[in-house]
């Protein structure tokens, strides 16, 4: 037996599991589109800016090579339909520019 109160965590729904899925699809293509500057981070194994998505709120981890990048992705994750808000976490490789 067991004791104190078990803990358990919040199950996902499906329906939330899958809208928070595409939204993050979502987010994923617009940041690395193929005619996006940031596509060249795309055709890496692992590319370097992380997208996570919670409740269509998108937070962007990871390192870039230049502050004018940082905010491309920031801007093509703003304007992602159904996105409540971004939060830029990004660092800048190289600060001169």
């Amino acid at each position: 037996m067991l004791a104190g109160p078990m803990q358990q965590k919040p199950v996902l729904s499906f329906e939330s599991f899958k809208a928070t899925r595409h939204s993050q699809s979502r987010a994923y293509r617009a940041i690395y589109d193929w005619n996006s500057p940031l596509f060249r981070y795309a055709m890496r194994a692992t590319p370097p800016i992380r997208i996570i998505v919670q409740n269509r709120r998108v937070t962007l981890k990871g390192v870039v090579a230049t502050q004018l990048e940082r905010r491309y992705a920031y801007t093509a994750a703003r304007n992602t339909p159904g996105t409540l808000e971004v939060k830029d976490e990004l660092q800048v490789e190289n600060t001169n520019d």
